[in-house]
């Protein structure tokens, strides 16, 4: 950069009259002040320039931050961010040109500018390691020589996988990838850093090999597509993946998929312009959760062994079917432009999905568990559905053996099949031997820790502080910020309003899809019902006005009077809570509008009405007439009862353990 010649900012005119008035009038005042800077340097008035250069940089930042990533604002987007990271240096200022770099490197920076902006961040080191710049840059902030872990996890609190490849990238001459799974969009995931190496390979072996007529076809696109929706959902930002875009046709990216045999696990080349080598292997795949969630398990290699790595990587790669044009299509399909008339339909498409009772295309034809239900599981699927699509949750009250957590799993693949993600909170008892085992079976690409789709929780892991392996709270937060539903078994556990593990799922399910089952909503007190709806009416006590009650808890009140007069108990006698007829209750309430409005519950006896047509054949167990066992004390115990008289009648009964006395005592006790 020749310091005060100006850019010619003539191409951004096109967004907007005052935009560009704005960044012109900002980038001329800044070349002013630079200008009389070097002046005053040139003239030995050391005193004034430092402030000049100080204002100047200010001016050219904020003009800088004013363009937002896109193809439209390149070159200028860089050529202003790299100006403002030259006059930082001008200002002793290393930290504020690193992020004044990193800045430029989020948008589409070209080649030559890349260069340049690597040539500020090695001055930017120098800078910082200067004895006279100690005392203005912490040395954990230093962009080269951050010390790298012999062995990283990503554990919280430490140093992850991510952070150790955002250190070497920026001098970074060649990478080279070697994994098993990845996502496209996990390159947004390094702002744009990536793009300081001249060279990026990648080599993944899926676990079932793909052809090349597969690699191309619909499953390829369901595979990315989330991730990116994911990153999407962060931002409006798509400059990362317009970046990508470029370096794919210009195959300064190259991705290829190794199909001949399996790959387990993951490896990393970087090679340096300095002509370092660092080599990374362990387990972290090039996703979200391989970056940067536990748990990873990644080793840095010595030298020696990065060279045979090196040579097996080039002898994959060579043999590797190349997908950058199946990718470039992807992204594609993300970057489209969608009319205002599109937006609309896309709008009502998403208003309105849910909310039908009929089993759509979906159900029929590639659901893996809508086919395994029975009829009246499916009803039941359907009304919850409809039912959280009006009030944002539901309650599914089947008796016990009638299939409550095939419907939940019903709602759990359609949940997922809507990119939805989803936290499922079950007793300790039925996570392993149920719950993971039914989602693995049925929903296979759902598990994670919203890498995928679907993670799964003890009851008990609601409370559970930091331990060694993990961060129980952390994660709760993640759930609370980035969770769209959940699904919790045995909801009657947190009917209790005062309990900790009630107000901290309350707390969790705020805007969220809430689906609660319990074979028992009721236990001691109408109000049971009303402390699981909160989770979902969040505490509103007219939710259902609608309806007519303008007070859920009056309403129950009136119900638990009505109760108490056919249990005949007095208005003036307090309702002994052992007392609580669940039955009745149950029985007023099954034709109560707030119960059917909010509550799925069907008994045996429906369901056997339900399906005496379909081709279903249902089998319960039969009760059995009791029969009286015989039984006699003297018959099962009668020996020993003989042995303990015998033992009693001694003038000595106690027992004795001659074996533990000292052997002076042996004798006399004997």
């Amino acid at each position: 950069m020749n310091f005060g010649e100006p850019i010619n900012l003539n191409s951004i005119e096109s967004l907007g009259e005052h935009l560009y008035q704005e960044v012109a009038s900002l980038h001329d005042e800044a070349m002013r002040l630079t200008t009389k800077a070097l002046e005053s340097q040139h003239n030995n008035n050391d005193e004034s320039a430092p402030a000049l250069f100080f204002q100047a940089l200010e001016k050219e930042r904020t003009a800088a931050g004013m363009l937002e990533p896109a193809e439209l604002v390149e070159p200028l987007r860089t050529k202003l961010f790299r100006n403002a990271a030259e006059l930082a240096l001008k200002c002793d200022d290393p930290e504020s040109a690193q992020k004044l770099v990193a800045e430029a490197m989020l948008g589409i920076p070209p080649r030559n500018l890349v260069d340049e902006l690597r040539e500020i961040l090695v001055s930017t080191a120098k800078l910082a390691s200067a004895p006279h710049a100690g005392s203005k840059v912490r040395e954990s902030k230093k962009q080269f020589g951050l010390p790298f872990n012999v062995l990283t996890t990503n554990l919280p609190r430490r140093n992850r996988f991510l952070e150790q490849l955002l250190a070497l990238l920026p001098k970074a001459e060649t990478v080279d990838i070697l994994v098993s799974d990845y996502e496209i969009a996990s390159f947004l995931l390094f702002s744009g850093q990536w793009q300081f190496a001249d060279r990026v390979r990648m080599v993944v072996g899926r676990s079932t090999p793909q052809s090349v007529n597969q690699v191309g076809n619909n499953r390829f696109h369901d595979r990315h597509s989330p991730a990116i929706e994911r990153e999407k959902a962060k931002t409006d930002d798509l400059s990362g993946l317009l970046a990508v875009k470029g370096a794919l046709a210009e195959k300064r990216l190259q991705v290829g998929i190794h199909t001949k045999d399996d790959i387990c696990g993951a490896a990393y080349v970087i090679k340096t312009r300095q002509g370092e080598v660092h080599g990374f292997l362990g387990s972290a795949d090039f996703t979200e959760n391989g970056l940067i969630h536990p748990l990873q398990l990644m080793a840095s290699l010595p030298d020696e062994h990065c060279a045979e790595l090196t040579h097996l990587f080039d002898s994959l790669h060579a043999t590797s079917l190349n997908v950058n044009e199946h990718l470039t299509t992807l992204i594609d399909h993300h970057l489209r432009e969608y009319t205002p008339y599109q937006i609309y339909l896309k709008g009502l498409y998403e208003y309105f999905r849910g909310r039908e009772i009929t089993a759509g295309v979906w159900e029929s034809k590639d659901s893996k568990v809508y086919r395994i239900l029975s009829d009246y599981q499916r009803d039941g699927y359907r009304q919850l559905l409809h039912i959280a699509g009006k009030y944002g949750g539901a309650l599914l009250c089947d008796g016990v053996g009638l299939g409550k957590t095939f419907i939940a799993l019903m709602l759990i693949e359609r949940l997922v099949h809507e990119r939805k993600r989803v936290a499922v909170i079950v007793p300790k008892s039925t996570r392993e031997a149920i719950w993971e085992v039914l989602i693995k079976q049925y929903i296979p690409n759902a598990q994670g820790l919203f890498g995928n789709l679907v993670v799964i929780y003890n009851h008990t892991d609601l409370l559970r502080v930091v331990t060694q392996d993990r961060d129980f709270p952390a994660e709760m937060d993640q759930i609370r910020d980035q969770c769209d539903a959940i699904v919790v078994d045995e909801a009657h556990h947190f009917r209790n309003l005062s309990s900790r593990r009630h107000q901290k799922l309350f707390e969790l399910a705020g805007n969220k899809l809430v689906f609660l089952l319990t074979a028992t909503p009721i236990n001691n007190s109408l109000f049971d019902l009303q402390h699981l709806m909160d989770f979902f009416t969040r505490r509103d006590d007219n939710r259902f006005s609608h309806l007519g009650i303008n007070s859920i808890r009056g309403h129950l009140i009136q119900k638990e009077r009505a109760i108490e007069a056919m249990m005949g108990v007095a208005e003036s006698e307090d309702l002994v809570i052992s007392d609580f007829d669940t039955v009745a209750a149950e029985r007023i309430l099954r034709d109560d509008t707030l119960f059917r409005e909010a509550v799925v519950q069907r008994s045996r006896a429906y369901v056997r009405k339900r399906e005496q047509f379909s081709e279903t054949i249902l089998e319960f167990p039969e009760r059995q007439s009791p029969k009286v066992a015989g039984y006699s004390l003297m018959n099962t115990y009668g020996g020993l009862l003989g042995e303990l008289r015998k033992a009693f009648d001694r003038d000595d009964p106690l027992p004795q353990a001659a074996h533990l006395l000292p052997d002076g005592l042996c004798a006399e006790a004997g």
